[in-house]
């Protein structure tokens, strides 16, 4: 995105509260920053400071002047990064991959990718691409700043390498479709592979919302208390206390606006916008923008109107176009709302699709429907089959709590959740929980609550089937969002058919990063509504 971006080095400590750095530890915090294209790195400290409040170790230059022991090895990290600086500067990295020990965060190094692991060494291996010529290059990190080591690495697809690493070109031995690359303790080798070579896969969206976590730019964003640019694309169309949306508040005398880059410019009919609505329901849309327009550019200079708009308390604010190339999509605010001497704007979401007429519809997520009453919910304490079951009443999993009626989280309650670590890896497979009515009844509505204490494990994708026998069954409602973590019923209405069995089948699941438990369906309850309702 051509910002400047830059990194402290850790060169010094503070006494009784950080250790100083070594060496070696120093060359690896250099390398995994070029790998993960930073350029602009600078030491904490260069000089060792004085006279402070706090107590800091030596640096790598004393306080008079003097050399410490940290010079001469940081003077050749200095040399070897310049080897390289020439090359590096026009270099982005686009993918990051780890192997050995994982860390929270990090994409693992998988079997079968153009560089290939052949043990558990800890090292991270950097994608990088010209981003005026295209040629790719790869940069291998020794993630052990211990003790220096040899990795040997598979090659799959990649026929020859030049090593760059010195500045100047060397070829690669590849031995059997495997390279020997040496490396210092946190050190990295740089490689660059041959011209018209791109291993770079192209872009591929995680969602058919076009916006979800993608970048976005303002002109000024809030920046606490739940608001933040990023948090206008994060999947939530109802405000939480963590997720409000983006909010401007100013003068009002400069261009207010909101801004999603898709990162390429793609096909776009249709733009949803979703008011922030924390608070009570009048106060739903209480600062969305009175005026605005819709605006789209390939090159973020020069932008097109789509359209233009004005709020209208409960409107759907789903807007449909003739298909339009775009990269960038602005909304502009031509009318905030003023409150004494300030200006206030506010989005909680953005939505931006390719539909092709079989995407779901805009989803009033305020509109409550008053007669979903418990004395119209036929599954209430109905018998309740699963495909898989932990039962944990300690954590207050238990199969039986999908439908008593009970939604709050406590202690002892939390709801019903499939087999932990089954599906460490295939979100796909097939899990699902079905409820016996006991007998026939004519049903249009479908109620599911994620789990109340966090809103985890709801699927991305899931079906509602319905049965006469448990033996035919025929689909009445599709589900797909996009994985954000909300804590919101779905209320799931379709046309009204007979059942005596429901079912919900969990076409892809969703994992929480760093938890042992794998891939899991969870839900805190399981309603069925009947038809005739008042």
């Amino acid at each position: 995105y051509n910002v400047d971006t830059a990194l402290y080095i850790q060169s010094v400590g503070v006494i009784d509260k950080f250790r100083r750095t070594n060496v070696n530890e120093i060359r690896y915090h250099t390398s995994a920053a070029l790998a993960y294209g930073y350029k602009n790195l600078k030491y904490f400290t260069w000089i060792t400071p004085v006279e402070r409040s706090e107590q800091f170790t030596l640096a790598i230059i004393s306080p008079e002047g003097e050399k410490t022991d940290l010079y001469d090895g940081v003077a050749q990290i200095n040399r070897d990064i310049k080897k390289v600086s020439s090359i590096l500067g026009k270099l982005d990295a686009v993918e990051i991959y780890h192997n050995g020990r994982q860390d929270a965060s990090t994409k693992m190094l998988e079997p079968g990718w153009y560089v290939e692991a052949t043990d558990k060494k800890d090292f991270l291996v950097s994608l990088m691409v010209d981003r005026n010529t295209k040629r790719n290059y790869l940069m291998v990190v020794n993630k052990n700043f211990n003790k220096d080591t040899t990795l040997a690495l598979k090659l799959n697809g990649i026929d020859s390498l030049m090593d760059v690493t010195s500045g100047e070109e060397e070829e690669v031995a590849i031995a059997d479709g495997t390279i020997q690359c040496e490396l210092l303790a946190g050190g990295f080798r740089l490689y660059r592979l041959a011209e018209g070579v791109s291993l770079h896969k192209e872009y591929q969206d995680a969602d058919a919302n076009l916006a979800l976590d993608k970048p976005v730019y303002s002109n000024y964003s809030r920046g606490n208390d739940g608001y933040f640019n990023y948090k206008a694309v994060d999947g939530n169309r109802v405000s939480t206390e963590r997720s409000r949306g983006w909010r401007y508040e100013g003068k009002g005398d400069e261009e207010i606006y909101i801004m999603v880059d898709l990162k390429r410019a793609v096909d776009i009919n249709r733009v949803d916008l979703y008011p922030v609505s924390i608070g009570d329901e009048e106060r739903i849309g209480q600062y969305f923008p009175r005026k605005f327009t819709i605006l789209y550019s390939t090159n973020g200079k020069d932008y097109k109107k789509i359209l233009s708009d004005t709020w209208e308390s409960g409107k759907e604010l789903s807007y449909s176009f003739d298909t339009v190339k775009a990269r960038y999509v602005k909304i502009r605010v031509d009318e905030a709302v003023k409150v004494s001497d300030i200006y206030i704007a506010e989005i909680c979401e953005i939505e931006i699709y390719n539909d092709d007429g079989t995407l779901p519809k805009y989803q009033k997520v305020w509109e409550k429907d008053e007669t979903l009453k418990t004395e119209y919910n036929v599954a209430l304490k109905k018998r309740v089959k699963t495909s898989t079951n932990l039962e944990a009443p300690q954590w207050g999993w238990m199969r039986k709590h999908i439908n008593d009626g009970m939604i709050k989280a406590t202690n002892t309650h939390s709801g019903w959740t499939t087999q932990t670590g089954r599906h460490m890896t295939d979100p796909y497979a097939e899990e699902w929980v079905l409820i016996d009515l006991g007998e026939k009844f004519n049903i249009d509505t479908v109620v599911l609550y994620p789990r109340q204490d966090t809103g985890y494990y709801f699927p991305k994708h899931l079906v509602v089937e319905v049965s006469l026998d448990e033996k035919d069954w025929t689909e009445v409602y599709e589900l797909k969002e996009s994985g954000a973590v909300s804590t919101i019923a779905r209320v799931l209405k379709f046309d009204a058919v007979d059942a005596r069995y429901v079912r919900v089948v969990s076409k892809e699941m969703t994992q929480v990063e760093s938890s042992p438990d794998g891939y899991l369906f969870q839900l805190a309850e399981f309603e069925v509504y009947r038809t005739g309702r008042q």
